[in-house]
């Protein structure tokens, strides 16, 4: 092999090593109180996007490891409190990018994310990935209801949401695992719930 194979080869490796993770993340499950003066700071009033019907919390399995959906994921690596509301009901818009599986509905949630950095964060680098039952399923990208992938900037000290929407089958698991672009060496939060 001559020297230009030998550094392609060392280089990406090199470059990997560097990326290690630091301390450990964890999970910090929701609160009723803090859910509550939540609700009642947020004004009510007309929304652009259809209404939904509230589903009930989607149960999980502390054992596995996983994160039930309505608990929030603390990054210290990349200084991000991460929370994946309860699964909500939604139809998609009819322009919608949504592959629907064969007896299946869908379901959405509102990603939070806060910086409890010092430097702003890309949220563009962080990007989702599902399974419903023993399927992989795709997002759901619906501009008419603003429902997809988000790519702001968060100050640090900010909080940024979106909306984000898979498919399902109703009994079975819904996985949601959150991959970062930016920390290829970080764990990867797991939130799971029977769909219901």
């Amino acid at each position: 092999m001559n020297k230009s194979g030998v550094l392609i080869t060392v280089l990406p490796l090199a470059l990997l090593t560097g990326c290690s993770a630091s301390s450990a993340p964890s999970v910090s499950a929701p609160s009723t109180a803090s859910s509550a003066a939540a609700s009642a700071s947020v004004p009510s009033g007309p929304t652009t996007s259809a209404p939904s019907r509230s589903i009930p919390a989607a149960t999980s399995s502390q054992e596995s490891g996983t994160i039930p959906f309505g608990a929030t994921y603390k990054d210290s690596a990349d200084n991000l409190d991460i929370t994946l509301s309860p699964l909500e009901a939604y139809t998609p818009s009819e322009y919608a990018a949504a592959t629907p599986i064969a007896g299946g509905k869908f379901r959405k949630f509102t990603v939070t994310v806060v910086n409890t950095g010092d430097t702003s964060f890309d949220s563009s680098g962080l990007y989702f990935q599902a399974t419903a039952g023993t399927q992989e399923v795709q997002p759901v990208i619906d501009v008419e209801s603003n429902v997809g992938v988000s790519d702001a900037s968060i100050l640090p000290g900010r909080t940024l949401k979106w909306v984000e929407a898979f498919p399902v089958l109703i009994g079975q698991p819904l996985t949601v695992e959150l991959q970062s672009l930016s920390n290829f060496d970080a764990p990867t939060p797991t939130w799971d719930g029977t769909v219901q």
